[in-house]
């Protein structure tokens, strides 16, 4: 008896389809009857999840925050100093007290701190 025959081959590569199939199908079977249970138990996935808005308020949109706000997450890249300017402007108008810049590069040449910090 060879070990290593092609006949072997088969056979192990129709046994390991065989496992693969197996399990595809109790895989189909176990999702189907989930599907099932949670449609008569009337449960959704949060992609099906869409609530109806219960909140009543003024229809006037607000511009500026009541209270002065930390913006944690920016990129503010190759700011120089006239751009810092009409940043600034924006974030006052906005009441936003400070921004966290995450664009990892300097955000100004050392002349422009120089003006800037004096």
């Amino acid at each position: 008896m060879k070990l290593f025959s092609f006949k072997n081959f088969l056979k192990a590569l129709l046994f390991l389809f065989s496992i693969l199939v197996l399990v595809l199908v109790v895989t189909g079977i176990s999702y189907w009857s989930i599907d099932n249970i949670q449609k008569k138990n009337n449960l959704m996935d949060i992609e099906e999840y869409s609530p109806i808005a219960s909140l009543v308020v003024d229809k006037n949109k607000r511009k500026r925050s009541k209270y002065p706000f930390v913006d944690v997450h920016s990129h503010q890249w190759d700011m120089s100093y006239t751009n810092l300017k009409k940043l600034v402007s924006e974030m006052d108008s906005l009441n936003m007290g400070f921004m966290i810049n995450l664009s990892g590069s300097p955000t100004f040449k050392a002349i422009d701190k120089a003006i800037f910090f004096s």
